[in-house]
């Protein structure tokens, strides 16, 4: 590899139904090659058409009908630089019973295992089947121009499940010992060393804990890597099974990262030198590369740090850490439209998936274009405008930068969106957006640039409900405000995203008594549901009182009045309470500018949502005014 940079095998669902390779998936995967990492690992893919398939829609390499179109993948990736590798996949107790239509194969019945469809528990004579069909896949994998193939053997996929003593109890073989339990991975592995080049690349991705009691641990995991340490060129070193995502793998910025590092490193003092050692969990550039400096393992595994932007490796190594993109880890569009079988998304970087389409143009007919609201939409507009070649004037009438980003990202575990909210003001800086800050922009000021595009992107207002006594709470942007002093007993009244972040914030504080109100039997129903899950978690890690179906009545100084599920009133002491029940388009100001010419809304102001809907809403005003502009 050119450096020690892996790219994660991430399910991007940009692929055909049948497994085929499309154009957008070339793009996808070409762009983080191009973007510097050393090497790229396909996404999980299945290797038979029986019932290898984990996902609604997974990458296959079931047939040799596969090889032409994964050819066109490998070639791409491998023309910029990178190592291209294919992971090979039986998804097993992992398969979603929609992927499908043949049974669920288990290694044995587990305590746990879902039932729901109907399962099989695997022969010797079907483990056989698996291992050829797995060969197989590697051959056509070496025939299609890959210079590798890494056997997923982790998070509770098939092979993960056989290596865990949770899911396997078989008595034959294949069950029981260690050596027992990996003996299937030692067949696959030898078959598929017959059907391959001599320096054709065979890596498995395992895991160094499954995340519950009795799975597998750091000790089991470490006799694992050294049964394959002598059939295997490198170990990709994972963790988690499916339910315990969240906490484990694909961890929400809930959970401090790196999550898995100093578990892989104790495995990998004790296999150094036998097999280079990959390690994951939640890396960024800066966490990487500290652990590789602190020898936690050879190579550094990076999954949505390279969809957020696929070019840091190359910005790192031209000295442009400040033009870093990162990663905030909110799952929304990576992992959240995955449940889905939707293709994938990203919350910050909208060309995610979408490379062809979102290719930012140089303009042949520059505009001066005028935005107005300095948020997320508003600057994530000025920035690609700018870029485009336009002419852009931003008007911010607060004295910042950032919209709801500001308080967004002040709690520690929402550091990735303060993060980005920083690199998006460093971009108009360095790309000389003219910026109005503490400018209301009226029609008049505005109509003096004689603008050939009016932008208007004034976000929203957090809405103040009737309920007697408002006059005595706070906004959740107060509460991050340094003049503001908070109480030792703090209601939040809403449990949305925003309400649930507040409490988790202020909770921190092991002084603070924190409860939160929610009309609703659900808490942040609008997040993505692991995330929401891990959220959750914390919350009731910090003792904070989740009242649902419960409607504040009355606000008082020192308490909070409010109607249970049963229609009762209830008080409970409050000398703090945080308004959070919700956002509200601000009509107002986009009605300034409705009688001007030109004038497109985007953001908040045309509906309240997330950083996803503001920052993807950007884009497609921008390229639509593009192509405007050049018809």
């Amino acid at each position: 590899m050119r450096n020690r940079i892996v790219m994660a095998a991430m399910e991007a669902r940009l692929n055909t139904p049948d497994g085929g390779v499309t154009q957008d998936m070339i793009d996808y995967y070409k762009e983080r090659a191009k973007g510097g990492a050393g090497a790229i690992v396909i996404e999980n893919t299945y290797v038979d058409a029986y019932s290898s398939r984990s996902g609604i829609i997974s990458s296959g390499m079931y047939n040799d009908h596969m090889i032409a179109g994964k050819n066109l993948l490998a070639e791409a990736i491998r023309e910029e630089g990178a190592l291209a590798i294919l992971q090979l996949s039986h998804g097993g107790p992992q398969a979603n019973p929609a992927a499908n239509n043949y049974p669920i194969l288990f290694p044995s019945l587990f305590e746990g295992a879902n039932t729901s469809k109907e399962y099989k528990v695997l022969t010797e004579a079907d483990i056989a089947e698996i291992v050829d069909a797995f060969a197989q896949a590697a051959r056509r994998a070496c025939w299609a121009g890959f210079n590798g193939v890494e056997f997923h053997a982790a998070h509770g996929y098939l092979l993960s499940s056989f290596l865990s003593p949770l899911r396997n109890q078989r008595e034959d073989q294949y069950g029981g010992s260690v050596a027992n339990r990996a003996r299937i991975l030692v067949e696959i592995l030898e078959a598929a060393r017959k059907e391959v080049d001599r320096d054709f690349i065979l890596g498995v991705r395992m895991n160094v804990t499954d995340g519950k009691d009795g799975g597998v641990d750091e000790e089991s995991a470490t006799e694992t890597a050294k049964i394959l340490a002598p059939y295997v060129d490198y170990l990709n070193i994972s963790g988690g099974f499916g339910e315990t995502c969240g906490n484990v793998m694909i961890t929400p910025s809930y959970v401090q990262a790196p999550v898995l590092a100093s578990r892989i490193e104790k495995v990998y003092r004790k296999i150094k030198g036998m097999v280079p050692v990959f390690g994951v969990g939640a890396l960024n550039y800066e966490l990487g590369e500290t652990c590789l400096e602190n020898g936690c393992f050879d190579a550094a595994v990076f999954g949505r740090a390279l969809i957020a932007d696929p070019n840091w490796p190359n910005k790192l190594k031209r000295g442009m850490e400040a033009d870093i993109r990162p990663c905030c880890r909110g799952n929304e569009g990576c992992f959240s439209r995955m449940l889905k079988g939707l293709p994938i998304r990203c919350e910050l970087n909208p060309a995610c998936g979408q490379e062809r389409k979102y290719e930012i143009p140089k303009t042949k007919n520059k505009k001066k274009i005028v935005i107005v609201g300095g948020g997320t939409a508003g600057m994530e507009c000025a920035r690609v405008g700018a870029l485009m070649g336009h002419e852009m004037v931003l008007f911010e009438q607060s004295d910042r930068l950032g919209g709801h980003l500001v308080e967004a990202g002040a709690p520690q575990f929402k550091s990735g969106l303060k993060q980005f909210k920083e690199w998006q003001i460093r971009q108009l800086e360095k790309l000389d957006v003219e910026i109005r800050l503490g400018s209301k922009a009226t029609a008049e000021a505005v109509r003096e640039l004689n603008p050939d595009c009016v932008i208007v992107a004034v976000g929203s207002q957090y809405i103040v409900p009737g309920i007697k006594g408002v006059e005595h709470t706070i906004l959740p942007d107060r509460v991050c405000e340094a003049d503001v002093q908070i109480g030792k007993k703090i209601v939040v009244i809403g449990g949305g995203m925003v309400g649930a972040e507040t409490a988790l914030s202020l909770s921190s504080d092991p002084e603070k008594e924190v409860a939160i109100l929610e009309m609703r039997d659900a808490l942040a129903p609008e997040h993505d549901p692991v995330a929401r899950g891990i959220l959750a978690g914390k919350l009731e890690e910090n003792g904070v009182a989740v009242l649902l179906n419960s409607c504040a009545v009355e606000i008082l100084p020192d308490q909070v009045a409010y109607k249970d599920d049963d229609g009762n009133i209830q008080t409970i002491a409050a000398d703090t309470v945080v308004l959070a029940t919700g956002l509200r388009a601000d009509q107002a100001q986009v009605e300034t500018f409705a009688e001007f010419p030109n004038v497109v809304c985007v953001g908040d102001c045309v509906k309240a949502g997330k950083v996803y809907h503001a920052m993807h809403g950007a884009w497609k005003t921008m390229f639509d005014l593009e192509r405007e502009a050049t018809r």
